[in-house]
């Protein structure tokens, strides 16, 4: 899902919030809730921050840590574009390596040193100082071992070898299929840039020099011999639909040229934040339902959280195929799929509207894609809900939805009524249908925030 900010104070706390901020990230994948959510920060905001990152994946936590260490390492002037191609680009300039061997893998190799004599599943914390931040980091001795790993390149690997292995799994035969249907639903242009992208990997303007970026990135590259990511993982897809257009000027088509730059500018103000505050970073990796136990590990904490102990407490919840379940079940699906129908032609152009004489036909998969998103997506999820029970979760934990979401728009994907030509475009063109469903909770009986 695109990135958020989760304290939105100008609709919470407000801007002229005087007090700490904790917040809690228990299951935070990527950085880029965590990165959108400190640059959101008002530059009046002037307290401690401390923010807790926990996932279950071992390799996400690692790489949040990697990226954590280079924002607070490197000068403020190169730790944005380091971090850039580090999070997202299969090869990286020398420089973003050698920098990272001199400021970062010094830090992993001293606390591996001196806790090598330790059982592998001993959990080990490690607080650094860093500027006017802090970053704790508690892993067991194993994982320790594999942030290190992720800090050097597989031996014999070179950057010609890393493009190689990459497209073993980008471009590989069975895939055909998969990325012709996808191109169907891209402006043509933009497929251009896809496919550059599949190709290379380097998140930069189509036409900029990849000429500096000869090195794999370790934190991707764990062997010499494989790619980790799926062939459809795009940096696209962690980010708002409308940014990269929005920021491709003057050449609005360059979609990855546009989220360079929008991505660039939120990863300098974020360093600029993290310079300038007192930001107290955990990162960790438990399974999030055993965070309650977990969190002593924190010499400083409180095991309390802005976002669930204030009156402007709230838990975020995420349904992503809820709507899709429902929708399957449905008995009505003639006259259901007949208004789809009605409401999608208005942006489909004359000829998709006889597509139905060939369902292989361009057109045809175009058209049956786009209905996915003219679904009543209210009346489905409100049938979700009583399907599954969910007021009973007021009885069961003590929790309420808010009457009105005030950190993120519940259906942030969801085409509007009065949406423009371009904009069912660029819908059309992400991985999303706009079925996706942000809840927001509070505790039964806090005060009726409205924002």
């Amino acid at each position: 899902m695109p990135a958020i900010d989760v304290c939105c104070l100008s609709s919470n706390e407000g801007m002229l919030w005087d007090k700490d901020l904790r917040l809690l990230f228990a299951a935070s994948g990527d950085l880029r809730n965590v990165v959108q959510t400190v640059a959101g920060l008002p530059k009046e905001f002037a307290q401690r921050c401390e923010v807790h990152i926990n996932d279950i994946e071992e390799d996400v936590v690692v790489r949040n840590v990697i990226l954590l260490l280079t924002a607070l390492s490197f000068d403020k002037n190169s730790a944005a574009e380091a971090m850039l191609h580090l999070w997202y680009s299969a090869l990286i300039p020398r420089w973003v390596l050698s920098s990272l061997e001199t400021k970062v893998l010094p830090l992993i190799k001293d606390v591996c040193n001196k806790t090598r004599d330790k059982p592998d599943h001993t959990l080990l914390g490690k607080t650094w100082q860093l500027g006017t931040c802090e970053l704790r980091v508690v892993f067991t001795k194993r994982q320790w071992g594999r942030l290190l790993h992720h800090l050097q390149v597989p031996f014999g690997l070179d950057g010609t070898k890393a493009l190689a292995v990459r497209k073993t799994t980008t471009s590989a035969p069975t895939r055909i299929d998969y990325v012709d249907r996808s191109w169907c639903c891209q402006p043509p242009l933009w497929r251009v840039a896809r496919q550059k992208f599949r190709e290379d990997g380097i998140l930069l303007p189509f036409g900029a020099s990849r000429a500096d970026f000869d090195t794999p990135n370790p934190t991707l590259f764990q062997t010499a011999d494989s790619w980790p990511m799926m062939d459809s993982a795009d940096p696209l897809a962690g980010w708002p639909i409308d940014a990269p257009s929005k920021m491709a000027k003057p050449a609005k088509n360059d979609i990855y040229g546009g989220l360079h730059r929008h991505v660039g500018g939120i990863l300098q103000e974020f360093c600029e934040r993290v310079a300038a505050l007192k930001i107290y970073f955990h990162a960790t990796c438990f399974n999030a339902k055993d965070l309650p136990d977990k969190l002593h590990w924190s010499p400083n904490s409180r095991n309390s959280f802005d976002r669930i102990e204030n009156p402007y407490a709230t838990l975020i919840t995420l349904f992503l195929n809820a709507v899709v379940e429902v929708s399957c079940e449905e008995s009505d699906q003639v006259n259901i799929r007949e208004r789809e129908i009605k409401r999608a032609l208005r942006f489909l152009p004359k000829s998709t509207r006889a597509c139905d004489t060939c369902m292989y036909s361009m057109d045809h998969i175009r058209f049956a894609s786009a209905l996915d998103f003219f679904k009543d997506f209210k009346r489905l999820f409100d049938k979700y809900m009583q399907q599954h029970n969910l007021a009973e979760i007021r009885e069961v934990v003590g929790i309420v939805p808010k009457a009105k979401n005030t950190v993120i728009d519940p259906w942030p994907l969801q085409l509007k009524r009065n949406a423009s030509q371009e904009e069912f475009e660029a819908v059309m063109a992400s991985c999303w249908t706009g079925c996706e469903r942000y809840m927001e909770w509070q505790r039964d009986g806090a005060p009726k925030l409205t924002g």
